[in-house]
């Protein structure tokens, strides 16, 4: 399991926090097989892209956004 935290906190503190959200959130690792492929791309900077990929599960509320800068 990765977590990515940034910012003014210190390790412990950053430990602290994915414990915390690991045990209240329940949240447990997904074996690497169940993952889905991800594929690198190279933008242009003068370019942007825009992906609609349907939603598979529509009772499902979670959403995510890639940002690229």
């Amino acid at each position: 399991m990765l977590w990515y935290i940034s910012g003014n906190i210190s390790h412990d503190t950053a430990i602290q926090i994915v414990d915390q959200a690991r045990s209240i959130l329940n949240i447990k690792s997904v074996p690497k097989a169940e993952l889905n492929a991800i594929n690198a791309i190279q933008l242009s900077e003068t370019h942007s892209l825009r992906l609609d990929l349907p939603v598979v599960d529509h009772s499902n509320e979670n959403s995510g956004i890639v940002s690229y800068f």
